[in-house]
Parts: C-alpha cells; structure tokens; sequence
C-alpha cells in the first residue's frame, strides 16, 4: 500500500516547559502527514479535494497511539504513514515517528470518507472512496517530502 514521509523538528510549540513533546501533537503531526499525502496522490491542494469529491470530510472513526520514547525540543523526526488497509468507504492508516532507528511514537487510526445528508444536511453518512484515491493507496509507491 501507499507510503509517505516527511521530517520535522520538534518546536517549542510541541512541547511542555521542560521541553518534553506532548503526546497529542504526534497525532496532529500523524494527521498533517495523512493531509499532505492526498494532496501528492491527488495532485491538488487539498481545500480543493473535499470539493472535487464531493465530500465533506474523512473523519477519524477510530484513534490509537502507543509513545515508547518521548521526543524532546529540538528533535529532528521521520514521520511515515501508511495506508494499511481499504474498505468500501473506509480506510486504515498507521503512523511512526522514529529518530534515527528509534520509535518514538506509533499512531493507528481508521477514516471514513463522509458526506452531507441528502434527506438531512446536519448529519453526514460514509461515502464510497473516490477511485482515484482507491487506485493511487494500491499502487504501493512511497512518497517522500
């Protein structure tokens, strides 16, 4: 499945006064690396993508992580993910955050890819993956930024 990464350096906005990495700013870096993916594979900016879609969104329906070695200001951090798994309107992403050879955090989430209700404009409801979205996560190539 597809692949992509990208390195980062920890900033003090990632961090806590003794400048350890709070652990939800793994998730946002997960979640930027999973937006900046489709944006390659699409090859649109993505405020452009939803629309192109038509979709409103592809919320997280499921969220894990596991932190073994905390990262500190400063850090410099390859984060890589990949499409695990596709469904009919979902998909399963994992997520590493390594220095070097060393895991500092793992992340695992599902999305859905969403639209608005027809019958009621307030509720969204899973929406098939658009083909070419399909097509681009089987292809396996790894994309690196």
């Amino acid at each position: 499945m597809l692949h992509f990464s990208r390195t980062v350096e920890i900033e003090w906005g990632d961090c806590d006064a003794s400048g350890l990495m709070h652990t939800e700013r793994y998730f946002a870096l997960f979640d930027g690396n999973l937006w900046r993916m489709l944006e390659q594979i699409l090859e649109r900016p993505m405020r452009h993508v939803l629309d192109t879609f038509g979709a409103s969104g592809f919320p997280t329906v499921d969220l894990r992580g596991n932190f073994p070695v905390r990262s500190t200001l400063g850090d410099i951090l390859e984060i890589e993910t990949t499409i695990t798994a596709l469904r009919r309107s979902s998909f399963d992403v994992s997520h590493r955050a390594r220095k070097g050879d060393e895991l500092h955090a793992e992340g695992f989430d599902t999305r859905v890819w969403v639209r608005r209700s027809g019958e009621d404009p307030t509720r969204i409801e899973a929406h098939p993956l658009p083909t070419p979205l399909v097509d681009s996560f089987r292809e396996g190539r790894t994309i690196r930024q």
